[in-house]
């Protein structure tokens, strides 16, 4: 008769501790995410969206519509890339791709970069430290992107 735990079990043993380290990690990377996350929702809560939602209401009284999209949306999963949009839902500026002006905050590694579409075209993006992104850098972005829509 064969003993097969004498056979195996040490491969199924370094299998187990492969696994657990395996799940060590992936809850390392996702505390990793969390804080990252944590951090980006602190400065978009804190300096994007408050303005966000000025210019939201302005252009509301002005009989524009916009939206604000936050991805991940708050209680999803953390998978990035982590951003929040301002779009201009105006017909008139619609790209051919049925693409609506828009300015995108995006968390890319240690940075904030920050893009702008108009009628399909995007501008090449900025590139900002989070310590330089402040309530009146963005009111800069939403009027720069608003007056190349609307001024004639």
């Amino acid at each position: 008769m064969v003993d097969v735990e004498k056979e195996l079990g040490t491969l199924f043993n370094k299998l187990k501790v492969q696994e657990k380290q395996l799940e060590e990690d992936y809850q390392k990377n996702q505390d990793r995410l969390q804080a990252v996350y944590d951090e980006f929702d602190k400065l978009v809560t804190t300096m994007i969206l408050p303005v966000m939602r000025d210019y939201q209401i302005y252009l509301q009284k002005k009989v524009i519509l916009s939206d604000i999209t936050r991805e991940p949306k708050p209680g999803r999963e953390l998978i990035g890339p982590y951003s929040i949009k301002f779009e201009l839902n105006d017909l008139n500026n619609v790209s051919k791709s049925a693409t609506f002006p828009n300015i995108k905050f995006t968390l890319a590694e240690e940075n904030i970069v920050v893009t702008t579409e108009i009628k399909g075209k995007t501008d090449p993006p900025d590139t900002y430290t989070k310590d330089q992104i402040n309530q009146e850098l963005v009111a800069s972005k939403l009027t720069s992107l608003i007056k190349t829509c609307y001024d004639v």
